[in-house]
């Protein structure tokens, strides 16, 4: 019994002590990380909104929470190395769901449904005079689709508030596969 007992004291000894070892380790990551440092923001009323996606990329130019690197394919933005475009495609958030400091987003590609409404009208609306319409509303820049012709698909990915980090955990490029979740819950089974 007491040999039990002393093997069972030093499996927790040493479960306490690899804990302690990834928490050191995380906080020490965490406070390494580069924190964001938005250089655009707007201001309204009470509100400022800081421009926290491609930050050093000034306003109206293309831009996207991932990039557009051509072929129908996406990337993670990194400040400083990505070449990229930023995607428009990915404009359209279809469900959200905040854990941490991490921000995870499905997006519904954003270019189909105006694909869509411009090939096939909108009610009483032709083709042509919807385009017509669009054109108008958007000042000729309306998106549908990649510059390429080519179709990259909506994603799932994280993204971290403070560092501005961004990891794509779902994509056509990552696992053939395109997500569109209808809605997000956190916490339900355990968190993420």
């Amino acid at each position: 019994m007491k040999r039990k007992n002393a093997k069972k004291l030093i499996a927790a000894a040493v479960s306490v002590a690899m804990c302690a070892a990834a928490f050191v380790g995380m906080a020490y990551s965490a406070s390494a990380a580069q924190e964001l440092n938005p250089t655009i923001t707007y201001t309204g009323g009470d509100y400022t909104f800081e421009k926290i996606s491609h930050p050093k990329s000034p306003q109206e130019t293309t831009d996207g929470i991932v990039d557009y690197v051509g072929n129908g394919s996406i990337s993670e933005y990194i400040d400083g190395v990505s070449e990229g475009n930023g995607d428009r495609g990915q404009s359209y958030s279809y469900a959200s769901a905040v854990h941490g400091d991490w921000v995870y987003i499905n997006t519904m590609y954003g270019g189909l449904g105006a694909a869509s409404i411009l090939k096939g009208g909108m009610k009483d609306l032709n083709p042509e005079i919807a385009q017509t319409m669009m054109d108008a509303m958007y000042n000729g820049n309306m998106y549908t689709g990649e510059p390429d012709g080519q179709y990259a698909g909506g994603i799932l990915l994280k993204f971290n508030v403070k560092t501005g980090e961004s990891k794509i955990l779902m994509s056509r490029d990552v696992n053939h596969l395109i997500p569109t979740f209808r809605s997000a819950c956190a916490g339900a089974f355990g968190g993420f």
